[in-house]
């Protein structure tokens, strides 16, 4: 079974319509049996969500210290 092991995954973004990759990155994923759920106290717009009328952004300050350090 996968439970246990943590495999590095590449994960890309791609621009389908000019055919560009617009970012890549490597994840590592843990498998476990039991996932736990963990609820985040941050409140994220709707709108950050639409790529219409995108006008929202999350930094890497934001993102490490309302996320990653919490999940």
């Amino acid at each position: 079974t996968a439970v246990g092991r943590e495999p590095i995954v590449r994960v890309e973004l791609v621009d389908t319509v000019n055919n560009a990759l617009v970012a890549m990155r490597y994840l590592k994923v843990k498998w476990v049996k039991e996932a736990g759920e963990r609820e985040l106290s941050h409140a994220f717009a709707d709108s950050i969500y639409y790529c219409s009328n995108y006008t929202g952004r999350i930094g890497t300050q934001e993102m490490n210290e309302d996320i990653y350090d919490k999940a």
